[in-house]
């Protein structure tokens, strides 16, 4: 995978969580912070619900890495940061309290 490939991705991923943390809070995203649960609410293989939430845009959550890309250790790199990060802020933030 390029760089320039991983950096779309991330940035893709970025949005994605951001659309989904405007709506909900990380625990309800994340059913108490899970991060098989967290990578498939974000979608980046199509989105995993039916029906989708009613916030939700469809069209925002459509397919955006192939399967190969999916499974690679970049890809995978990518989403634990991004986890790590909202994870580390909600718990950090006391919010759940």
């Amino acid at each position: 995978m390029t760089s320039k490939r991983k950096k779309e991705i991330a940035d893709e991923a970025r949005k994605r969580a951001n659309l989904w943390l405007e709506n909900v809070p990380f625990n309800k995203m994340t059913h108490d912070g899970s991060l098989l649960v967290f990578n498939m609410a974000l979608g980046l293989v199509g989105c995993p619900f039916s029906p989708p939430p009613s916030w939700m845009n469809i069209s925002d959550f459509s397919v955006f890495v192939s399967q190969k890309e999916y499974d690679s250790r970049e890809y995978d790199e990518i989403i634990i940061d991004l986890f790590d990060e909202h994870y580390n802020r909600y718990y950090a933030s006391g919010y759940f309290l």
